[in-house]
């Protein structure tokens, strides 16, 4: 430490903090602050999964059409064993693309839940079990995230 330092520790030392005022001590020796109840949290999860399902179009189911089915005949495989190969990821990173506010849902309304919709690409490289071999794969994904808001 430098003298400049040693001289405003100094004056600095006989300085005390502002006692609270008495108002707001009683408020806060009154106050007592709520746990967040779950369940809230996932009925309102429940609530958006069965919005987001309900706006799916629907599936069409179309029979295939009928074939006629010749023998079996054993036919030797495409490819020799000896060319297949086995890859495992050996690195994966997702990134953070885009951030979106949804909404507000209020199921407690002392407790509301700001939805967020987050986008991301998520990137995973493999390696052959010949330790030679990679390829990378890319693929993007949308979550929906709840938050809770804090209420003063």
């Amino acid at each position: 430490m430098n003298i400049e330092d040693d001289e405003l520790e100094r004056r600095l030392q006989p300085l005390q903090p502002a006692a609270v005022p008495e108002p707001l001590a009683a408020r806060l020796q009154q106050a007592q602050p709520k746990r967040p109840h779950w369940w809230h949290l996932t009925a309102a999860m429940a609530g958006v999964a069965v919005l987001f399902l309900g706006f799916l179009p629907p599936e069409e189911v179309t029979s295939p059409a009928p074939t006629l089915v010749s023998p079996v005949t054993a036919q030797a495989p495409a490819e020799p064993l000896e060319d297949l190969r086995v890859f495992l990821p050996i690195e994966q990173t997702s990134t953070l693309v885009k951030v979106e506010k949804v909404g507000v849902l209020e199921t407690d309304p002392e407790r509301p839940i700001q939805l967020m919709r987050t986008f991301w690409v998520d990137d995973v490289t493999y390696r052959g079990d010949d330790g030679v071999s990679t390829f990378q794969r890319q693929e993007s994904r949308t979550e929906i995230i709840p938050v809770a808001l804090q209420t003063y």
